[in-house]
This record gives structure tokens, C-alpha cells and sequence, in this order.
């Protein structure tokens, strides 16, 4: 069985597995259309078996969806984009071009272009580039992205900047802002100077130490 009303606008080749809602006005396989790639011929999008799609939400050409995957009202997927399995985009979350997702993610925030997520990711802040070149032209820039382990929490309001590496089972507190590697299984919190990692007590050792920011 397939719900997909009328008013959902399908550009290209875009395929659905079994069981698949799309809710109204949303846009399926939209093109691409930034500098150089615009208009460039991509892969068809496919959605998953079982995935739900809600109302205004806009996917781009060539996205892959995972089955069981529920994209809630008003989000944004970019070109290319791969999602994982049994994965949740929460309502008006931000997903840029050729960022992967793993499976069972739930994301709420905001991911720039090219980020890496792994697996059990809840995303509730915002993967950002650093943007230190910000006098160059825009489309010649490409600029490393986050890389987000297995088992991490991002918190609501925080920022994980420029292309460092989040290692997995570690939490990230809401509001913090991280510009450098976090190791596995750490509590991060505070703000730049400020910012400074413990073990999780819940998991592995208690001893902190500081990191300063670049």
C-alpha cells in the first residue's frame, strides 16, 4: 500500500519501496541546482519500504532513504544525501547535500554538506563548517566536515565546528561549542576556553582534563 496525494510534485526518477506515506505538498527528487553541479544528471531518489514522508518537506535528487525511516513536516534533505535505516528527521530539521546518516538516528538539527554520522545519533544542535576562508568565493570553497561516531548525543544548541572527529558513546551538553577531536565515551560542555571534557561516570573513568580551543 502507497499514500502519495496529488499534491506531492515528483521531479525525475524517484522509486518507493512497499507501504510508503508522502503527506501533501511535499517535493520529491527536486533538482540540483548549485554552480558547477546544476543540472547535472544524478542518480534517481529512492525511498525505503515502510518510510513516512510528512507535508512540506522537500527531498533533493539522488537522496537514498533507509526503510522504516520517518521524515516529520517542513524538513530539508539535499542532494545526495544517504539515511540510514529506521531513522527519525524531526520536524523543519536541515539535512545538507552528501552528508550520511546511519541507521537508527534521530535527527533534529542541523547537518552542513558532507557531515558523516554513524549509528544511534541524536543530533538536537548543529554540525557547522568553519568557514575560514570567508573571503573566497563561496562554491570554490570545500571545507572538511564533522564526523559523528556510533551512540553520540548532541545536545539542543550546540555546535560541532570544522572537521573534527566526535568519538563514540560521548555526549555532547546542549550549548556547548566544540572545535576540536572529542575522545571516546566523553562529556562535553562549555564554550570555547571554557570547554572541558570528562569521562562519562555512567561508563568509563572520571578524570578531567582540559582542552583549549584553537
Amino acid at each position: 500500500m502507497r499514500i502519495i496525494p496529488h499534491s506531492v510534485k515528483k521531479y525525475g526518477k524517484v522509486s518507493f519501496g512497499k507501504n510508503c506515506i508522502v503527506g501533501e505538498y511535499s517535493i520529491l527528487g527536486y533538482p540540483y541546482v548549485e554552480s558547477e553541479k546544476s543540472f547535472k544528471k544524478i542518480d534517481k531518489t529512492l525511498i525505503g519500504n515502510n518510510c513516512v514522508i510528512g507535508s512540506y518537506v522537500i527531498i533533493y535528487e539522488g537522496t537514498v532513504i533507509g526503510d522504516g525511516t520517518f521524515i516529520e513536516d517542513y524538513c530539508r534533505i539535499g542532494a545526495e544525501v544517504k539515511i540510514g535505516e529506521k531513522c527519525r528527521i524531526m520536524y523543519a530539521a536541515n539535512i545538507s547535500s552528501e552528508t550520511t546518516l546511519g541507521d537508527d538516528c534521530i535527527i533534529a538539527g542541523f547537518c552542513c554538506e558532507r557531515a558523516i554520522v554513524g549509528n544511534k545519533v541524536r543530533l538536537f544542535g548543529e554540525l557547522i563548517h568553519s568557514h575560514r576562508e570567508p573571503n573566497r568565493d563561496w562554491d570554490e570553497v570545500e571545507e572538511d566536515s564533522p564526523k559523528i561516531s556510533d551512540n553520540v548525543l548532541i545536545g539542543f544548541g550546540a555546535k560541532v565546528i570544522g572537521g573534527i572527529s566526535i568519538g563514540k558513546n560521548s555526549y555532547i551538553a546542549a550549548g556547548a561549542i566544540v572545535t576540536r577531536n572529542v575522545p571516546e565515551a566523553h562529556v562535553v560542555t562549555g564554550i570555547n576556553k571554557k570547554v572541558h571534557f570528562r569521562k562519562w561516570k555512567g561508563r568509563l573513568r572520571t578524570s578531567p582534563f582540559f582542552l583549549e580551543s584553537r
